[in-house]
């Protein structure tokens, strides 16, 4: 989160759940950040809200918080001076969670999640909950991004395309999860 929030007057995991989606909110729309930044930040703040409607613990949301954070992680893996290619981000973002010193749960669960986030729902193993989660949290964001020259794609539209693969690209039940808690007018 450290990472993700950079000024901000506390942690949010220390913040009252409505400060602390605020305070993501005016992150991820703040202009002045970079588009990394705001990226994360909604990323996190959609995947959370998915965890949240599927009645995740604390501790789970703290994880899948993390996750969302250093999903991209793997962007700024240099190899031999040059960045990491695209299609090689994930796994070069869990390579960063195999170098953290010390062997836990959550750690497994955290690489995992990084290194699945771009796999598709039927595949075979399936992806980790939290990748899953990660996805949709991640492309939606990615389809509606705003950038210099407008937004990519209306939400209304995102959702339909992605509403389309679901079963195959995207988990289903988490897709209706996510469709039902933003409603018709999406964030």
């Amino acid at each position: 989160w450290k990472i993700c929030l950079v000024g901000a007057p506390t942690r949010p995991a220390d913040m009252a759940p409505d400060a602390r989606d605020r305070e993501m909110a005016d992150v991820a729309h703040d202009t002045g950040r970079t588009p990394m930044t705001r990226h994360t930040v909604q990323v996190a703040t959609l995947a959370l809200l998915i965890g949240r409607e599927l009645g995740l613990s604390d501790q789970a949301l703290s994880d899948l918080g993390v996750c969302a954070g250093l999903h991209d992680a793997g962007f700024f893996v240099r190899n031999g001076g040059l960045p990491t290619p695209a299609e090689f981000h994930a796994s070069a973002g869990a390579g960063l969670m195999l170098a953290q010193r010390g062997f836990h749960e959550a750690r497994v669960r955290r690489m995992l999640a990084i290194l699945e986030h771009h796999d598709r729902f039927d595949a075979d193993p399936r992806p980790s909950l939290f990748a899953r989660i990660l996805k949709i949290a991640d492309n939606y964001d990615t389809l509606t991004r705003h950038r210099p020259g407008g937004a990519l794609m209306l939400p209304t539209t995102a959702i339909g395309k992605m509403y389309a693969a679901r079963g195959s690209l995207y988990d289903p039940d988490l897709l209706q999860i996510f469709v039902n808690r933003i409603g018709p007018h999406p964030p």
